[in-house]
């Protein structure tokens, strides 16, 4: 799985990636892919996204990166692009290159935002306050009192099997990489306490306890 993580500020992701079938062997690569110009939200929006990060199979990661690069402009917006591919492939075809968990991270003028580009509606929804790619188990709610840099330690910690490290933190507004090698021994005690209290906790829900 790839770690996505958002606070509202930064997005960090973090650098595994299955190079193969069984998900036994992995590489490292660099999951925040910058656009080559600033693109639109739509034509008639402030919005403008500079970077992408999506959760999935690469093929169609990397195929929406590289459509929206080629194709948007800040006269010819996301939105725009999503409604003429649905207008000439038709519903069904419109989702069969894309990414179904891809994100889009720019500045509302000065203001960082993430969009979730969702495909199968032909809607870009923005994404507000704190949120990572697990918070979908409500076991890791926990997450959303951290930054989002400690978000994606706690999920990398927590799936160790298919996340790692280096992290990268991309902040939209400065247009700034930061490679963060790993969690320190402090910071994986502090959220190793967070973690072990959550599943604690849910467990002696389940049993009445």
């Amino acid at each position: 799985m790839t770690a996505i993580a958002w606070d509202g500020k930064c997005v960090v992701v973090d650098s595994a990636r299955s190079a193969s079938r069984n998900g036994t062997q992995r590489i490292t690569i660099r999951k925040v892919r910058l656009f080559s110009k600033p693109i639109a939200l739509s034509r008639t929006s402030k919005v403008r996204f500079t970077a992408c990060v999506g959760a999935g199979m690469a093929k169609e990661i990397d195929g929406t990166y590289f459509l929206l690069d080629d194709v948007c402009t800040e006269e010819f917006g996301v939105q725009e692009w999503v409604e003429e591919r649905k207008k000439y492939t038709g519903m069904a075809a419109h989702g069969v290159d894309l990414c179904n968990d891809f994100y889009l991270v720019g500045t509302d003028s000065d203001k960082p935002v993430m969009y979730r580009l969702n495909v199968l509606r032909s809607v870009d929804r923005l994404l507000t306050g704190s949120g990572a790619s697990l918070l979908k188990h409500s076991a890791f709610d926990f997450m959303k009192q951290l930054d989002a840099t400690d978000m994606a330690h706690a999920m990398t910690l927590v799936e160790a099997g298919t996340c790692g490290y280096p992290l990268i933190k991309y902040n939209p507004v400065t247009g700034k990489l930061t490679e963060i090698a790993k969690a320190s021994d402090t910071k994986k005690r502090q959220l190793k306490r967070m973690y072990v209290k959550v599943v604690m906790d849910l467990a002696n829900k389940a049993f009445g306890e």
